[in-house]
């Protein structure tokens, strides 16, 4: 999960700035009214009797395991046969799940819930303030989420159509979210300094293959399609037929619209799109009418038994890819174990590929030193417009981008001499390009597999001193940067 180790670093520096008692707690302000309270809410409360480390694990696996159980609990109320729900195990673990987007993973299963309790209501199964504090909590989860399951709900909601005034009526909770919405945008987002970056839309047909692969979180492209077509397949081999009322297959639609159409960076926010491919599964269930007799359904145990094999393979799959990486980056934690408490750490990824997955999860990763020992690590998310920021962005000397091309990296520019460690993983040797780079003013204290870790020393080599005024000279000895 890329940005998981983030996640944790954020919280504890939360810890922190809250407590009063951290060494770098005057670097930072909190800004309230920001819309991703909710899962760091969670580890926060946890934090305290099993640390952030164990809090941000807990979390993610409890937002992981019960996505699959929330969308089921919301499709029963429209009756599906029992085998559709099989398919809903691979789901968490698609492209939110390997980017590790922690608070998008929570929010999710809350939007289902959220749409089970507010379209409950119309049979007066559940009284119109519950839906109310789903629609806020949902909303201070994640508001992309918020926008998607409030408009889902909008389009159920159509059926049965008693006019527009009825409708309005019973969008009660969604409405009811407007005047924090507003408050949102022109009190927090319209001073974020990238809130006003141009949209990057990156339309085009490439999105098709992420929509198949996406659809059922398919690892791998060959294995997406598979598992798309058996989804697609599976209600129509049960035997039932899409439903006459469109309002039904709107959901689906809208889904269908935000995967190919949405940007893919807007309002300072990366992967807007990609983010939400496993939902399509749930929503295009709903496009089918379970009240009816199913035209022919001879064999539905056979067709149960071989989705449920389909969705365990899936799920081992995960479990093999998990025993994979936690072999591999085992070299980490024989080198990070060199690098004393509470120090500040700058990362350069330059090897960020794992090899059991196409995102770069080793981005992040020394972020991880942040929430074990209450240090501080560059680059961070605080850069940027979160939940806890430096307050002086603008002269920060890591600014967002660096952690994609850390060898642009100055001693001079980027402030060096801030930094106790610098923490590599390259799979050639920086060891000559470092020392360049710095002056010699860092020794190597540890190195195993492709990590490296260095601490700057208070009693540089004068001999090469000059060096980093040379780029000609060191751009020879520089690890290659890899491709992204």
């Amino acid at each position: 999960m890329v940005d998981l180790p983030q996640h944790a670093a954020q919280i504890e520096a939360i810890r922190g700035v809250l407590a009063g008692d951290w060494q770098y707690a005057h670097l930072f302000q909190l800004t309230y009214l920001t819309p991703y309270w909710i899962g760091y809410f969670f580890v926060l409360l946890l934090s305290p009797v099993v640390g952030t480390v164990w809090g941000v694990k807990l979390v993610a696996g409890a937002a992981l395991a019960s996505l699959p159980w929330c969308a089921w609990r919301f499709l029963l109320l429209y009756r599906p046969p029992a085998p559709l729900r099989w398919l809903l195990l691979p789901i968490p673990f698609g492209f939110a799940y390997e980017w590790g987007f922690l608070n998008f993973l929570i929010a999710i299963p809350i939007g289902f819930m959220t749409l089970r309790v507010i379209l409950s209501q119309g049979a007066q199964r559940a009284p119109w303030w519950k839906g109310i504090l789903w629609v806020h909590l949902l909303f201070f989860a994640h508001i992309l989420a918020a926008a998607m399951f409030c408009s889902v709900a909008a389009f159920l909601m159509m059926t049965p159509w008693k006019g527009f005034a009825a409708w309005l009526k019973r969008m009660t909770p969604q409405l009811s979210v407007l005047p924090v919405l507003f408050a949102y945008m022109f009190s927090t987002l319209a001073g974020a300094n990238n809130a006003g970056d141009p949209f990057d839309w990156r339309l085009g047909w490439h999105r098709m293959p992420e929509l198949v692969q996406g659809f059922l979180s398919g690892p791998t492209w060959a294995t997406g399609v598979a598992l798309t077509v058996t989804a697609l397949a599976a209600p129509w081999l049960l035997g039932y037929r899409p439903h006459r009322d469109a309002a039904y297959g709107l959901p689906f639609v809208l889904y269908l619209a935000w995967m190919l159409l949405i940007p893919n960076y807007m309002l300072g926010n990366f992967f807007n799109y990609q983010r939400f491919g496993f939902v399509g599964y749930p929503l295009y269930l709903l496009c089918f009418n379970y009240a009816a007799a199913p035209v022919r359904g001879q064999y539905p145990k056979l067709i149960g038994s071989g989705l449920l094999a389909i969705a365990l393979a899936m799920v081992g799959f995960q479990i093999n890819r998990v025993l994979t990486f936690d072999r591999e980056y085992a070299d980490y934690e024989r080198t990070i174990t060199h690098a004393d408490p509470g120090k500040r750490m700058l990362i350069f990824a330059v090897d960020r590929y794992s090899a059991i997955s196409q995102a770069p999860l080793y981005l992040h990763f020394p972020s991880w030193y942040q929430a074990r020992t209450r240090g501080l690590v560059d680059y961070s998310f605080a850069s940027m417009f979160v939940i806890i920021e430096y307050k002086d962005k603008a002269n920060h000397p890591i600014p967002s981008g660096f952690e994609w091309y850390p060898l642009y990296f100055h001693w001079q520019r980027n402030q060096g001499e801030l930094f106790d460690y610098f923490i590599f993983r390259s799979m050639q040797d920086p060891v000559p390009w470092m020392r360049a780079k710095s002056g010699c003013r860092v020794k190597l204290v540890s190195h195993h597999g492709a990590w490296w870790l260095f601490a700057r020393t208070e009693n540089p080599d004068p001999a090469c001193a000059h060096l980093e005024s040379s780029p000609d000279a060191t751009a020879r000895k520089a690890p290659v940067e890899p491709q992204q």
